[in-house]
């Protein structure tokens, strides 16, 4: 029995895999896995003595072996090797036999299933049986899954002897072994195939060379680079990164600086280049810098050499802990560095976070390069503080529209706590633009620490500024900022004006609620009929009863502004309190277009209210009741497909008898259906048959029996 074992699949032989099982008797499906349970028991307790005469049967019949066979009496060794970990004894006596099959006439079966074995217990004194296999094409590579596990250096010994009378396959595999064992003493033993004829032969060699990574290993890839065949340079190249790493690994920094510098120069571009480069840098340690600079100063004469700056950029950024005095950055306010590799250097210091950088980041501004100019921008935005607001304002202002946008972002996201406060310091002494820009930067940053400041501004004579104020006054404003507001409204002297400042009210009022009410409440009474609309539609923000009472008592002004404006008020309330005013209206309006607006606002009601889906269905019921039009029950329908709720899918169902409506009350029973509890499957069922009879729209049909097979 095989299966307890572990080893790669790929090594498994076909006809190990493959092979039929022949059928076995009853008796034995009975018997086997009660020895293997028994064995398993008693095994660990009895001696070596005992385990090894248990298993001298299964040993006798073991060379007799075929791929195919029952291996169930194979279960006692199976077992007894496992016991053999717990007992030196029973582990030298079972090595030994089984070497003893690999080296005697057994067949090719019963040596793979001995390899296996060996896999578990095998030590240096397995290593000659074992080295025997490695030219078999069959076992070789089982051979060598087996000498890995040996830790000895017996076995390194074994596969340099060996390697000189390998070919094909088992060479490759030898090799390749020797490489993942780390081998040292196989470097001698890799030159000649290194340089031989057999290109996939001094492949492997190569990359065994790699993984060696001795400084013997490493001089010897060096030296190949130049003298093997052209085919395998790139292999012999990739091989000595792999090896200058794992020397820099180690510890042996001299010897992978030197080899990470040969491959750096023996390459002007490509990836062996970059990743040589990238090795030596890490190689120098903290005189790293000066390694990573060097592509960066480098690109002004050498464009080519952007992706070199590039990588020494992301290593900068990276490595932060690379301190970079201030001399390095010099080159952003000079013409030493190429604008290229100024705009890679301000990415890796805003990446890096260092505050240290900012005065050289500040320099870069006033870079005639508008790549430059914007990156330093954009570092600011990370590494400035709220003295540099100035500058960035100003760009925002006035600036390219590229840089405009890049300046409002850094000066949203500047960080600090003073910022705030130097914004608001700075808003009496700017000019209109720039004053605009500070307020959007407050309103952007969330800055409600200065709302009081930002109210001020809301009748400013410039009509950048007081846009941009009553922006941000919506935003950051609380109760405090209400009064204001009002007063600002009932001086305005344009519709536009006093539409703005509603606006602004009425994001501060969706905040407060309840307890913007009072003010609202005692300006309306006080408010010009200018004014009077804006509050109303404040108002339908604020919600609660009293607000209600004013707005359903305003459906009633002389003003017909007023009325319009109360209606929209009412259509656009939170919740179902404004339900039955909406529907006196909808049944007693005059006016087409009021009443239209009253009616989609008691339907929006029905759809988007918190109420229970009862209420909702009982709204949307009174809705088809008072519709006027086609178009008003459509209308209904839409809303009535969001309800989940039964009695929803029976009003929707009830209209599917109305040819005009049929393919919308379709629709909304599919859609009610796809909600429902499993409890309501059946009637959703009947609805769904009921659809189609009497829809028409395909789409509906389709969705329809979708979901009935759904159900």
């Amino acid at each position: 029995m095989l299966s307890h074992l572990t080893f790669p699949l790929q090594l498994r032989p076909r006809a190990l895999q493959l092979a039929p099982q022949p059928p076995t008797s009853a008796r034995s499906r009975r018997i086997g896995p009660v020895l293997h349970l028994a064995l398993a028991i008693l095994l660990p307790h009895v001696t070596a003595e005992v385990a090894s005469a248990a298993v001298d049967s299964p040993l006798a019949k073991l060379p007799q072996l075929e791929y195919g066979q029952d291996q169930s009496a194979l279960a006692a060794l199976d077992l007894a090797v496992r016991a053999a970990h717990r007992d030196p004894d029973l582990r030298r006596d079972l090595e030994a036999r089984l070497i003893q099959v690999l080296t005697g006439p057994a067949s090719a079966a019963a040596k793979d299933y001995a390899c296996r074995q060996l896999k578990l217990i095998a030590t240096a004194a397995s290593v000659p049986a074992l080295t025997q296999l490695l030219a078999d094409p069959q076992l070789s590579s089982l051979a060598r899954y087996t000498l890995e596990s040996i830790p000895e250096a017996a076995v390194d010994q074994a596969l340099c002897a060996a390697l000189p009378g390998l070919a094909g396959r088992p060479q490759l595999g030898a090799i390749g072994t020797l490489g993942e064992r780390r081998a040292a003493q196989a470097v001698p033993s890799l030159l000649p195939v290194l340089q031989g004829p057999d290109l996939r032969a001094a492949a492997a060699a190569a990359t065994a060379l790699g993984k060696i990574a001795t400084p013997e290993a490493a001089t010897a890839l060096a030296t190949a680079r130049t003298t093997v065949h052209e085919a395998l340079r790139a292999t012999v190249d990739c091989a000595a990164i792999d090896a200058a790493h794992r020397l820099l690994a180690a510890g042996n920094s001299a010897a992978a600086a030197k080899l990470f510098q040969e491959l750096f120069l023996a390459h002007t571009t490509g990836h062996i280049r970059l990743a040589a480069f990238q090795g030596y840098a890490a190689s120098q340690g903290d005189d790293a810098l000066g390694v990573l600079f060097a592509p960066l100063t480098g690109l002004k004469n050498r464009p080519q050499g952007e992706l070199e700056a590039r990588l020494a950029g992301r290593l900068l950024a990276e490595w932060t802990w690379l301190k970079i005095p201030s001399g390095y950055l010099n080159g952003l306010a000079t013409d030493a560095l190429a604008p290229r590799a100024k705009v890679i250097l301000l990415g890796a210091l805003k990446t890096r976070g260092d505050p240290g950088a900012r005065t050289a980041v500040l320099s870069a501004l006033s870079s005639p390069v508008a790549e430059v100019r914007l990156a330093a921008i954009e570092t600011l935005g990370v590494l400035g503080t709220a003295a540099d607001i100035p500058p960035l304002a100003s760009v925002a202002a006035t600036g390219p529209a590229p840089e405009r946008q890049i300046a409002l972002q850094s000066l949203a996201s500047l960080p600090g706590s003073a910022v705030h406060e130097q914004v608001v310091n700075l808003l009496a002494d700017t000019p209109p633009a720039t004053r605009a820009v500070l307020l959007r930067t407050l309103a952007t940053r969330g800055a409600t620490d200065a709302a009081a400041a930002v109210v001020k501004y809301v009748g400013d004579e410039d009509r950048g500024v007081r846009q941009a104020a009553l922006e941000a006054a919506g935003l950051v404003g609380g109760v405090s900022e209400i009064p204001p507001l009002v007063q600002q409204l009932a001086a305005a002297s344009t519709e536009a004006q006093r539409e703005t400042l509603g606006d602004a009210l009425v994001s501060i009022c969706s905040r407060a609620r309840q307890q913007s009410s009072p003010t609202i409440l005692e300006s309306y009474q006080t408010a010009q009929p200018a004014s009077r609309p804006v509050l109303l539609r404040v108002l339908s923000s604020v919600g609660g009863s009293e607000a209600l009472a004013t707005v359903r008592a305003a459906t009633r002004d002389s003003s017909p502004e007023v009325q319009d404006a109360a209606i929209r008020a009412l259509a656009d309330w939170a919740d179902p309190a404004a339900a039955p005013d909406l529907l006196e209206l909808v049944r007693t309006a005059d006016n087409s277009a009021l009443r239209t607006l009253a009616f989609r606002g008691y339907v929006r009601l029905g759809r988007e209210s918190e109420a229970p889906a009862d209420a909702k269905v009982k709204l949307l019921d009174n809705a088809l009741a008072v519709a006027q039009t086609v178009n008003d029950r459509r209308l209904v329908l839409g809303a009535l497909g969001d309800v989940r709720s039964l009695a929803a899918l029976r009003l929707a169902a009830q209209q599917l008898d109305q040819p005009d409506l049929a393919d919308e009350a379709g629709a909304a029973v599919v859609k009610i259906a796809t909600l429902l509890e499993p409890p309501d499957k059946a009637e959703a069922s009947a609805a769904l048959e009921q659809v189609l009879k009497s829809a028409r729209a395909k789409s509906v049909l389709d969705d329809a029996r979708r979901q009935l097979r759904g159900l």
